[in-house]
């Protein structure tokens, strides 16, 4: 039955995406539209404005960002306190011990190696969409350290400790 329910869970995440995301973009694209100037009703022209062009930008990167960020921060908060987030913390504690109660260490360990390269990929699709480019000379030492700084001062072994770690 946990296996139901978290299809459930996944779809009804999926569904917030797939209804929230399209509908942040319509503002956005709104807005650098208005930006762009064009024809008014009365046949005048109007000038463009691209300070609009980029609150609109910004507004829909940002807002997206975030609803994105808690998603995932709740997700994960979530399979923490699952048994498959218990599996996982005893398997980091004592793979050993772990093994001995007829958990397969290595299946969880290659599970939480690809939800997190999943997270990681979602967060390089927002850092193109930010940069408006990619380039592997981005990911210098400067943003491991960057990134490393950020989990330590948020800790290690939290949920929403890296996400503060970031912001500061």
């Amino acid at each position: 039955m946990d296996i139901v329910e978290s299809i459930l869970k996944v779809f009804a995440i999926g569904l917030l995406l797939g209804a929230g995301l399209p509908a942040l973009f319509a503002v956005g694209m709104l807005c650098e539209a208005r930006g762009e100037g064009g024809t008014n009703s009365d046949g005048t022209t109007s000038a463009p404005n691209p300070a609009l062009r980029v609150v609109g930008y910004i507004l829909f990167a940002l807002v997206a960002a975030v609803i994105v960020v808690g998603l995932l921060c709740v997700m994960v908060y979530l399979l923490v306190r699952s048994p498959w987030g218990r599996v996982l913390k005893a398997v980091r504690e004592d793979e050993d011990a772990a093994r001995s109660l007829g958990k397969n260490a290595y299946f969880y360990k290659m599970q939480a190696l690809v939800l997190g390269g999943c997270i990681g990929g979602l967060a390089g699709v927002f850092n193109a969409f930010a940069t408006q480019s990619i380039n592997p000379d981005f990911y210098s030492t400067a943003q491991t350290f960057f990134a490393y700084g950020a989990l330590i001062l948020g800790g290690a072994a939290t949920v929403f400790g890296p996400v503060l770690g970031a912001m500061l």
